[in-house]
């Protein structure tokens, strides 16, 4: 089926007089995920599919539909029910996002469908924390997985319509703890410091039609890392997932480390060759980045993409505090 017109630019409303019943409807879908066939109709609904009108009356009641159409999750026409954005079961939240469309297609507000940030959710350091900061958070994927063991946390984003996705996504999962603020990298927060830091940088690309992805993200990389010092705290981590590119006058290794420039120790877990074009190719990874008494970097490559059990491989010392998600021991 041919995406929606307005894929990658309509923005959701929830009125203050609907917030509740905006918490209640996301209850619901929750629930009906659970099971497998409520699990695929939502995933049909909202995955560019149609699903007709009897359907929807059987799982839905008049009200909900009503809401449905009128935050703009969802179109009707001709007795058939569609939506302009996708969602993705992750744990036990449901994620909207936008669908994942050619780069030709992609307005300048797209807010992509999370393809880095759902390596994160598999191996974020997870355990009880007061403060947590999701830097280029998207739709809010990291943020509201946080949120289940982090007092606080506080997603930024320089899209405007990235905040107000996730501040939907903030609401229809009923996540209280977290908010949203639009701004370029550490600027809303000033000089806060936080337990953990996660960052799906925008050197992550999938469709390798923009050769200049590396020379951008890195921009954006380097700023990253160079305020990296002043906002984490003495004991916190940061993770983040990136391309990786070794040019003949300068290493990758040797460009983080001198941005990181103080003693860090990091492990990068390098996954496989995302190939950008015809002329270039990159190595993509996630990082985990602490202080330490010396300065490192160490590379760890998976025999797999399964994740369940290479991950313990991984130098215990870094990961004191890392737990498995239900995601990775599910094999899902």
């Amino acid at each position: 089926m041919q995406a929606n017109i307005d894929a990658g630019q309509r923005y959701l409303s929830i009125a203050n007089d609907t917030k509740r019943a905006v918490v209640t409807l996301g209850a619901r879908m929750r629930e009906l995920a659970i099971r497998c066939e409520g699990r695929d109709l939502l995933a049909t609904l909202f995955g560019e599919g149609c699903v007709v009108s009897q359907m929807i009356d059987s799982i839905f009641s008049s009200a909900d539909q009503t809401l449905l159409l009128h935050m703009g999750l969802t179109d009707k026409s001709n007795g058939n029910w569609s939506s302009p954005f996708c969602v993705h079961f992750v744990d036990d939240l449901l994620i909207f996002t936008d669908p994942d469309l050619p780069q030709a297609e992609r307005p300048t507000s797209y807010v992509d469908p999370f393809w880095g940030s759902k390596i994160l959710t598999r191996v974020l350091v997870r355990g009880k924390v007061a403060t947590v900061l999701d830097m280029g958070c998207g739709a809010g994927i990291l943020a509201l997985t946080m949120s289940r063991y982090a007092e606080n946390v506080v997603g930024i984003d320089l899209n405007p319509r990235a905040i107000s996705l996730s501040k939907f996504n903030a609401t229809i999962n009923d996540v209280q703890n977290v908010r949203f603020e639009h701004g370029d990298l550490y600027a809303p927060v000033q000089s806060k410091r936080f337990d953990r830091i996660v960052f799906n940088t925008p050197s992550f690309s999938r469709d390798g039609t923009d050769q200049n992805i590396l020379n951008q993200g890195e921009t954006v990389l380097q700023r990253f890392l160079t305020g990296l010092d002043e906002h984490l705290t003495r004991d916190g981590y940061c993770q983040l997932c990136c391309l990786m590119q070794d040019f003949p006058s300068s290493r990758f290794e040797d460009r983080f480390m001198r941005w990181l420039g103080q003693d860090f120790q990091v492990v990068v877990v390098d996954y496989g060759q995302e190939d950008l074009s015809a002329l270039m190719a990159a190595r993509c990874g996630w990082f985990t980045i602490r202080r330490g008494e010396r300065h490192f970097m160490e590379f760890f490559q998976p025999p797999s993409l399964g994740y369940s059990g290479p991950l313990e491989q991984l130098p215990i010392d870094l990961f004191a505090n890392f737990v498995i998600s239900e995601m990775d021991k599910s094999g899902a």
